[in-house]
C-alpha cells in the first residue's frame, strides 16, 4: 500500500520476502581512521638510521680478553654488535658475563670511556678439584691443605681449590710428609702417593748401679739398662735412682740413627749439714769455702769428710771434722768460747761507776778481761761531767785507759770559751776528715771508693719492676756513648730499658731447672742457693727469660724451638739478656757522663774489696791471681756482697761473667740506635770479669769475649725494655 502523504505512483506489491537475521553490532557506527602507513614506515626508516648513526659516531670499540680464551662472552642489555673480538659499545657501564666448561661464571661490570679503543681482561677462576691419596706403611693419617685440616688418608680429599697447594700428610711416630702440589681443579680427580718415613731412632741407656729411672721429658722410657725409641728432634733424658742425684742430658735425635749411652755414673746423694752456733750469726765455712752466717743448712758431698769451721769476732774460732751419709741431714750445734783480753781502767775519781755495755760494773777503776769485740764504756759520777768511749779489746794486748771525769765548773768554762758554731751545719767534712775515715775503711777491710763515698746513693724514682721470683731490675733511659766492641762506635740507646740489680742466681734459676746445678772451680762450692747461677749455654740463658715472660704473661723476646733460638721479637717487652751496648753504657758510663777504665778508683791492682776477682784465696783455682788482694772468696760470692757502681748494679765487675745478648762480629760501621747487635754469628758476647779472672786486661771495664760454651764462672743478668 502507498503511503498517503507520498505523492510519487508505485506499484502495489503486498508480499513477504525472507532474509538473513544480523544483531546489531557495537561498533556499528564508528568510524574507523585511516592508518598512514606510508608515514610510519618513514618514521621507522629514520628510527634506524639515527641508532645507526648513533653507534658509527657514539660506539667505542671494545675488546674483551678472557682467560681461558674458549669462554663465551656476553653482554648484557642495549645495543652490543661485535665484530673481530671487538665490541661497539656506548660509553657507560655495562655488564658483561662469560663462561667456560670447568672454570666458575663470570659476572662483571665494565665502564666505557669517550676513548676510541678500549681492552678490558677477565680470568675466570677453575672450579676446585680432588685429590686422592695412597698412604704406607700406616693405616691412616691426618691430611692438611695449607695448614687446615683437610680429612685423612688414604681416601678422596674435596674440594681442593686449584692452583699450588701445601699437602702435609701427618701421623704418630712418623716424619711429616709435606709436597707443594699443583693442583689443576675444573672438577678433575688428580692421584698422591705418600710414603711415610719413620721417626724414631733405638735408643740405648747403661747405668752404674742398675736400676735407674730413664725420663725423656715427661714420659718414662723404662728402667736401666734399657732400650727403648726414642722421637727425633732434641731430647732432654733424665736418669734418677733413689739416693742417688739425678744425671741429665740433652740429646740430638736424628730418626734413623741409634742413640748409645753406655757410661752412666751415678752419683750418691749429698748429705746435709745444719749448723747451729751459739752465739748466733757465726760465720761458716767447709773445707775452706765460706757457706754463710749461722744457723744455716746446706748440702756436703756424702762419705766424705769435711771440715767445718765456725768463726765470730770476739770469740775462739770452732772446728770440727765431720760425714754425712747420703740423705742424711745432721745438725752440728757448736758453742763458741769468748777470745779474752785485758783492758785496765784508772779513773779519777776512782770510785766512780762503771758501765760496761749498758750494764752496771762496779767502780771503775779495776782490771777487765773482755771478748775481743767492741764494748762500750761509760764511767760517771754525780757532780762530773759523764765519760762515754768504745773500745775494742785485742788478744795479746793489753790496753790500759786514763780517764779523768771533769767536773761541773771546769764543763761551764769550757762551755764559756768555745768558739760559736759555723753558719750552716751541711758543709762537707774536712780533707782530713775524709782521709780519716778511709783509712779506718781500709784497717776494717772495707774500701769504698771516693766516688761512691761522696756521691749521693742511687735514686729509684727513675722507676723499678720486680720479677715474680722477687728479682729487681731498674729502669734507665740510656742516652748517647762510644761502644767499647771489637770496632768502637757510636750508639744511642734511645728506648727505655731495665737492667737487673743482681745477678741471677742458683735459687732463681731453679724454679726453671730444679735439678739444675753449678759445678766446677776444682771442688769449690759453686752451686748454694745465693750464689749465681754458671754452668750454662747462651741458649739455656734466653730460654730462662722467655719462661719468666710466660710466667707473667708478658711477649716472648726469643722465638725458639727445639730449644734453639731461631730470632728475636725486637718490639716484645718480654724478659731478655742485656745488648752489649746496654751492659757497656751501664758499667763504663758514670750518671755525670764520665768513662771509667776499672771498677775502683784508681789504676791496678785494686784496693780494698771492691769486687771478687781472682785474689790470693784462689791461687790453687787460676793461673793467675792479684797478689796482695784478698775479697774473701776463692770462687763465687753470693750476689750482692759488693757494694753496687754509680748505677745502683751489683756485680757488674767479678764475681761471674755475663752472657749478653749480641752474637760477636764486627758492627756494620756508623753510629747505631738501640742496636742488638749481628743477626747471626758463631759465638755470643761475653761481658765484665768474674772471680777466675786476675790480669789488668781482664779487670778493665772494655774487657769482652765471645764463646758458645758454659763455663763455670759464666751466668747472667736479666733486662727487658720499658716499651
Amino acid at each position: 500500500m502507498a503511503r498517503g502523504d507520498d505523492p510519487t505512483p508505485a506499484v502495489a506489491d503486498d508480499r513477504i520476502h525472507p532474509t538473513t537475521f544480523k544483531p546489531p553490532s557495537r561498533l556499528r557506527g564508528i568510524e574507523w581512521p585511516r592508518v598512514p602507513w606510508t608515514q610510519l614506515f618513514i618514521g621507522a626508516t629514520l628510527l634506524a638510521v639515527g641508532l645507526v648513526m648513533l653507534l658509527i659516531f657514539g660506539a667505542r670499540s671494545v675488546r674483551l680478553v678472557v682467560t681461558p680464551n674458549s669462554a663465551a662472552i656476553t653482554v648484557a642489555h642495549g645495543l652490543a654488535p661485535h665484530f673481530a673480538g671487538s665490541w661497539m659499545l656506548l660509553p657507560g657501564t655495562h655488564r658483561v658475563a662469560a663462561r667456560a666448561p670447568g672454570y666458575r661464571p663470570l659476572q662483571a661490570q665494565i665502564k666505557v670511556s669517550g676513548e676510541a679503543t678500549q681492552t678490558f681482561q677477565f680470568e675466570l677462576k677453575p672450579l676446585p678439584g680432588q685429590l686422592r691419596l695412597t698412604l704406607a706403611p700406616v693405616a691412616q693419617a691426618e691430611v692438611r691443605i695449607d695448614d687446615q685440616l683437610a680429612g685423612h688418608a688414604p681416601g678422596v680429599i674435596e674440594p681442593v681449590e686449584a692452583g699450588t697447594r701445601q699437602v702435609v700428610v701427618r701421623a704418630a711416630r712418623y716424619l711429616d710428609f709435606s709436597i707443594d702440589f699443583n693442583v689443576e681443579g675444573k672438577g678433575q680427580e688428580q692421584a698422591l702417593s705418600v710414603t711415610l718415613q719413620p721417626a724414631w731412632a733405638k735408643f740405648t741407656l747403661a747405668s752404674q748401679p742398675e736400676g735407674a729411672t730413664v725420663r725423656s721429658g715427661a714420659t718414662t722410657l723404662g728402667i736401666t739398662p734399657l732400650t727403648a725409641e726414642l722421637i727425633h728432634g732434641e731430647r732432654d733424658i733424665a736418669v734418677t735412682k733413689k739416693g742417688y742425684k739425678p744425671w741429665h742430658r740433652r740429646v740430638t735425635v736424628i730418626a734413623g740413627q741409634p742413640v748409645n749411652i753406655p757410661d752412666v755414673r751415678l752419683v750418691k746423694d749429698d748429705g746435709y749439714l745444719k749448723v747451729v752456733s751459739a752465739p748466733a750469726g757465726a760465720a761458716v765455712t767447709v773445707d775452706g769455702n765460706f757457706k754463710g752466717e749461722a744457723p744455716l743448712k746446706f748440702a756436703v758431698s756424702a762419705d766424705n769428710d769435711h771440715e767445718v769451721a765456725v768463726m765470730k769476732t770476739g770469740y775462739v774460732p770452732g772446728k770440727i771434722k765431720v760425714s754425712v751419709e747420703s740423705g742424711e741431714v745432721r745438725e752440728l750445734p757448736i758453742q763458741l768460747a769468748p777470745e779474752l783480753a785485758v783492758i785496765e781502767l784508772v779513773t779519777t775519781p776512782d770510785d766512780a761507776e762503771l758501765l760496761l755495755d749498758g750494764a752496771p760494773h762496779g767502780t771503775a777503776t779495776q782490771r777487765l778481761e773482755l771478748p775481743t769485740f767492741e764494748h762500750e764504756v761509760i764511767v760517771r759520777k754525780p757532780g762530773f761531767a759523764t765519760y762515754r768511749t768504745l773500745v775494742t779489746p785485742r788478744k795479746g794486748v793489753e790496753k790500759r785507759l786514763q780517764i779523768r771525769l771533769k767536773t761541773a765548773a771546769e764543763m761551764a768554762q769550757e762551755e764559756a770559751t768555745r768558739p760559736p758554731p759555723p753558719a750552716s751545719t751541711s758543709s762537707p767534712p774536712s780533707q782530713s776528715n775524709n782521709e780519716a775515715q778511709q783509712q779506718a775503711d781500709l784497717t776494717a777491710g772495707v774500701f769504698v771508693p771516693p766516688e761512691l763515698a761522696t756521691a749521693p746513693k742511687p735514686q729509684f724514682a727513675e722507676g723499678m719492676v720486680r720479677s715474680v721470683l722477687g728479682q729487681e731490675l731498674k729502669l734507665f733511659a740510656g742516652g748517647e756513648f762510644q761502644l767499647a766492641a771489637t770496632t768502637p762506635h757510636a750508639v744511642h740507646l734511645a728506648r727505655p730499658f731495665y737492667l737487673g740489680l743482681l745477678e741471677v742466681s742458683n735459687r732463681d734459676y731453679r724454679h726453671f731447672i730444679g735439678s739444675h746445678r753449678t759445678q766446677g772451680a776444682a771442688g769449690q762450692d759453686l752451686n748454694a742457693d745465693n750464689l749465681p747461677v754458671a754452668n750454662v749455654t747462651w741458649e739455656a740463658a734466653a730460654t730462662y727469660c722467655n719462661w719468666l715472660s710466660r710466667r707473667e704473661s708478658l711477649p716472648a723476646f726469643y722465638q725458639i724451638k727445639y730449644g734453639r733460638v731461631l730470632g728475636v721479637n725486637p718490639d716484645a717487652v718480654g724478659y731478655r739478656l742485656p745488648t752489649e751496648a746496654e751492659w757497656d753504657w751501664a758499667a763504663r758510663l758514670t750518671p755525670a757522663g764520665k768513662t771509667l777504665e776499672f771498677p775502683w778508683t784508681g789504676g791496678f791492682p785494686p784496693h780494698g774489696r771492691s769486687g771478687n776477682y781472682a785474689d790470693e784465696s784462689a791461687k790453687t783455682l787460676v793461673k793467675q791471681f792479684i797478689a796482695g788482694y784478698n775479697d774473701s772468696f776463692a770462687a763465687s760470692a753470693p750476689v750482692g756482697s759488693f757494694p753496687p757502681n754509680l748505677r745502683g748494679l751489683h756485680d757488674l765487675a767479678g764475681n761471674v761473667s755475663e752472657w749478653v745478648h749480641d752474637f760477636d762480629g764486627a758492627a756494620s760501621g756508623g753510629a747505631a740506635t738501640d742496636p742488638l747487635g749481628p743477626s747471626s754469628g758463631a759465638t755470643h758476647v761475653i761481658k765484665g770479669s768474674s772471680w777466675a779472672h786476675g790480669s789488668s786486661a781482664e779487670l778493665n771495664l772494655k774487657f769482652r769475649a765471645a764463646g758458645n760454651q758454659p763455663r763455670p764462672d759464666l751466668g747472667f743478668r736479666l733486662a727487658r725494655y720499658a716499651q
